[in-house]
């Protein structure tokens, strides 16, 4: 899904044959650490554009450092490690302005950029902090040529909040790696103890983490 969804947007903007087979070649970053949520998604989409036969080169995130050094690094990390690959589309997950270096390179060279947003970061702050966080996010995923989300609360966020053109928003549904979990149904009584707690006879365990935002007026 992943891969033939940035695939079906490339062919449109490049006007190619829904059918065509080409093969593009990815750049894949992550914005925050090793060991995180973003890097995971990161490398989960680069390996799912792989299984599809595309060229995808995916640079291993730094160490998740304390007081966001890692995300400071990442900066000149990014950029020297990409700096003499040539590929037709930059991806990274989450708008930070230390990523734009690296993409900016790639577009010189003729790439499209992608930002992948999996979530608000700054509805995780308060007060002046938030403020912060939206500044340093908020006018990068209107800079990309295409901004991909994959919960429907998100594009509300992206239409809004980061006026980003609906033509430039795609979703990337996200999914379950039947590799590692078992896809049938599983009954009550052979779930663990911390999965009972979770059903009831009322209501079925949702994961999201995405929180909406609390902006004052």
């Amino acid at each position: 899904m992943v891969a033939s969804n940035l695939f079906g947007f490339y062919n449109r903007q490049h006007h190619m044959k829904p059918n065509s087979s080409k093969h593009l070649s990815f750049l894949i970053l992550s914005a925050k650490g090793w060991g995180t949520g973003s890097a995971l998604r990161a490398h989960y989409i680069a390996e799912a554009l792989k299984k599809r036969g595309h060229r995808v080169h995916f640079i291993r995130p730094l160490p998740t450092l304390p007081f966001w050094l890692d995300m400071m690094l990442a900066c000149p990390y990014y950029l020297l490690c990409s700096l003499f690959t040539r590929v037709q589309v930059a991806m990274v997950v989450k708008p930070y302005p230390t990523m734009v270096p690296a993409l900016a390179w790639q577009r010189l060279l003729g790439a499209k950029i992608v930002i992948d947003i999996d979530d608000l970061d700054f509805a995780y702050s308060h007060g002046y902090m938030r403020k912060f966080h939206e500044k340093l996010q908020k006018p990068w995923p209107r800079w990309a040529d295409i901004v991909t989300y994959h919960n429907p609360k998100l594009k509300e966020e992206l239409l809004g909040f980061f006026e980003v053109p609906p033509s430039k928003i795609i979703q990337l549904p996200q999914g379950v790696d039947t590799g590692l979990f078992n896809p049938k149904p599983v009954e009550m009584k052979n779930l663990p103890d911390r999965a009972k707690a979770l059903v009831t006879k009322k209501s079925r365990a949702h994961f999201d983490f995405y929180r909406p935002p609390e902006r004052s007026l």
